[in-house]
């Protein structure tokens, strides 16, 4: 084992002579177990090469005795570099394309807010006080959106340790703040009063995005009654629904399911009443199958599915208006009915659109 500078040849610029030279970093040679000699650069400081070579040697030793440490090539690496591979983890088990997008966004926000460069850099301390200067400074981050930073940062960690690159996970125990205590978006449900205004409204209302007044209350209406999303909406077929049965069901397939899984849902009889008449002026289902509600694709569903809840507002001013009666402030569970189709018709409350 050994330190030394390596000697280089360069030209002297006012002589033009060639004049030896060494280098300011310094270099270590040492023997493996094996007898194989390494030549390695560590560092412009003698003491720090001196440690860094005596490190090399021990974990050579260590590696030839067979304790070598697990996660020795991961340590050495840059987050950057286990946070792109999360990247294509998260792809390779089908997550859309959106989520991954936004995850990794949020992570390397923390990454680059903290000063994190590699794994051992991670701190529980600093990603708390990252988020709460986000709070409190100029962003102005709600607490919700704090929560769902935090809450990719921990998937990135968990990752970490579960794909053996680290052994402890050191944001294991930090929790999510209580988001009802900074509301900056008070939802609710819709009444039933203020339900039949917005379907009166899309009713009347122009062609969008492809859709007429007609259809967009038929959209409404399966959204109201079976609380799927915008993309699992868009993928219905005739072949997605068994009117036959009691109640009759819709099945949206695993590869729209957001818990990708197929979902069978129970239908109200309202529901089931209006898709039956919807059926009569499609295509019998033999062929080329076609989106049973006219949508082209999710994000005109988003759009429309979007537009309703502003003509569910402007209803909801025109009824208070009117003297109607307003619901409360309190939203009506989300929750779906029974993914398994278990269960009767849906009791008559309306989640918001």
């Amino acid at each position: 084992m050994a330190l030394f500078k390596r000697v280089y040849t360069t030209i002297n610029p006012k002589t033009g002579r060639k004049v030896k030279r060494r280098t300011a970093k310094w270099y270590g040679q040492y023997r493996d177990p094996a007898g194989h000699i390494h030549r390695v650069p560590l560092a412009t400081d003698k003491v720090a090469a001196a440690q860094k070579l005596a490190d090399l040697v021990k974990r050579a030793e260590r590696g030839q005795a067979g304790v070598s440490d697990p996660f020795e090539k991961h340590t050495g690496r840059l987050l950057a570099d286990h946070l792109e591979e999360f990247r294509r983890h998260m792809e390779s088990k089908g997550n859309t394309a959106a989520y991954v997008k936004e995850t990794v966004a949020k992570v390397q926000a923390i990454i680059d807010g903290c000063g994190f460069r590699f794994i051992a850099d991670v701190s529980a301390s600093s990603v708390t006080e990252w988020l709460a200067a986000c709070r409190s400074g100029d962003e102005d981050m709600g607490i919700a959106t704090s929560n769902h930073y935090l809450t990719a940062v921990k998937g990135f960690s968990r990752w970490l340790v579960s794909d053996r690159r680290t052994a402890e996970n050191p944001l294991v125990h930090l929790s999510r703040l209580n988001a009802d205590v900074d509301v900056r978006r008070d939802r609710r449900a819709l009444s039933a009063e203020e339900l039949v205004l917005l379907l009166a409204a899309a009713e009347s209302g122009p062609t969008r995005w492809g859709l007429t007044g007609k259809q967009r209350v038929l959209l409404y209406v399966a959204a109201v009654g079976t609380g799927l999303r915008a993309s699992e909406l868009a993928s219905l077929t005739q072949e997605s629904f068994d009117m036959v049965s009691d109640p009759a069901t819709v099945t949206v397939a695993a590869g729209y399911s957001k818990r990708r899984r197929t979902d069978v849902l129970p239908l109200h009889s309202d529901l089931a009443a209006r898709l039956r008449d919807s059926f009569t002026e499609q295509s019998s289902p033999t062929d080329d199958p076609k989106p049973v509600l006219r949508l082209r694709n999710a994000s005109d569903a988003k759009r429309s599915l979007l537009l309703a809840r502003r003509l569910g507002r402007e209803a909801a001013r025109r009824g208070d208006a009117e003297g109607r009666p307003r619901s409360g402030s309190n939203c009506v569970d989300r929750r779906r009915q029974d993914r398994n189709g278990q269960g009767g018709a849906r009791d008559e409350r309306f989640p918001r659109l």
